[in-house]
């Protein structure tokens, strides 16, 4: 096997798709991600705080114990974090349009 198959079959070569559909844009200055560019991010962006408030309301009653609520709201955010690192821009660190990468 040739070095360049060896490179594509353990994928560290990596196309980049340019038709990828960005849900969540990368922020321009910082790290992270700004507010959903396509309707599928605003509805991921809504579930998840609708999510939040039923949990909030639900879990918050009487008769749950108070880990629940916790550990509720912190398997949401990973699943939400997920779904912008799958669908979103690159991470990494933006110093604005037009400026050049810093070191």
């Amino acid at each position: 096997m040739s070095s360049n198959k060896t490179r594509q079959w353990w994928g560290t070569e990596k196309m980049k798709d340019k038709t990828k559909a960005i849900w969540f844009p990368a922020k321009t200055h910082g790290i992270g991600w700004g507010l959903p560019a396509r309707w599928q991010g605003w509805a991921v962006m809504a579930i998840y705080v609708l999510l939040m408030i039923a949990g909030s309301i639900v879990l918050t009653q009487p008769g749950w114990k108070m880990i629940v609520f916790p550990i509720y709201i912190v398997v949401l955010t990973i699943l939400f974090v997920f779904v912008c690192w799958k669908k979103g821009d690159s991470l990494k660190w933006n110093w604005g349009k037009g400026k050049k990468e810093q070191p």
